[in-house]
């Protein structure tokens, strides 16, 4: 029997100790829908590169009691840290490259008001909960982090990744950029619908940001966003 994945916000503690988890939606799912029982297992993972498989000693509608059995080293993690910036999007497709991008391994996702961005901000909460879920579903040792929303500007003056490039349909073809690229850090910048402004463009040029193409076909920006993102870690 398949036992469920489950991220803790705490350390998890050694093994035959018991910790109390205080989640009243975790609560629920286990109750309403995976109808846990006290003696139910789960595997609990913290982010810390530990997983745990857990017993469950006591819960009630808001708050569970977990005694922690064997420990074991979550090694699952990305071949390289990613970093997504991507434009802000309609609610749905940036929601969707949050967890198509958690599944294939971005560390990173940075939230961008472009000139042309549709939205002006997304729910943080929701997206945090995307990624968390996502995390549990594809084996991840952690969740990735999403920073709060970034102006270009504020964008630009950021410590990059020890690679940068843009995605734009003049640039050279990605192939060519992933032929050079070691195993390194790398972030990429991903535009909205409407593409990048020339300012935007030219802010890349004089940041020596180079832009490259994923191709003669025009991308939906979540497209592009997940195409990259498997590129670059599968």
């Amino acid at each position: 029997m398949r036992l469920h994945r489950f991220y803790s916000e705490n350390v998890l503690p050694a093994e035959g100790e018991i910790f109390r988890v205080e989640n009243f939606e975790l609560c629920h799912q286990w109750r309403k829908v995976f109808r846990y029982n006290v003696g139910s297992q789960v595997v609990m993972f913290d982010g810390n590169g530990f997983e745990a498989l857990c017993q469950i000693e006591d819960f009630d509608h808001a708050a569970a009691s977990l005694r922690v059995g064997q420990r074991r080293p979550n090694r699952n993690r990305p071949s390289r840290e990613v970093h997504i910036f991507q434009s802000l999007i309609k609610k749905d497709n940036l929601e969707w490259v949050f967890q198509k991008g958690t599944e294939l391994g971005v560390s990173y996702f940075h939230p961008l008001i472009s000139d042309r961005s549709q939205k002006k901000s997304f729910n943080m909460e929701r997206a945090s909960k995307i990624v968390r879920e996502a995390s549990e579903q594809s084996g991840r040792a952690a969740p990735p982090n999403i920073s709060e929303v970034l102006t270009m500007e504020e964008a630009m003056a950021l410590t990059f990744p020890a690679v940068m490039a843009v995605l734009h349909g003049s640039g050279d073809r990605f192939s060519k950029f992933l032929e050079t690229l070691a195993h390194c850090a790398i972030g990429v910048f991903i535009g909205p619908e409407g593409g990048w402004s020339d300012r935007e463009l030219a802010w890349f040029e004089k940041s020596h940001i180079p832009s490259f193409s994923l191709g003669h076909q025009t991308l939906r920006a979540e497209t592009a966003a997940v195409a990259v993102s498997t590129l670059l870690l599968l």
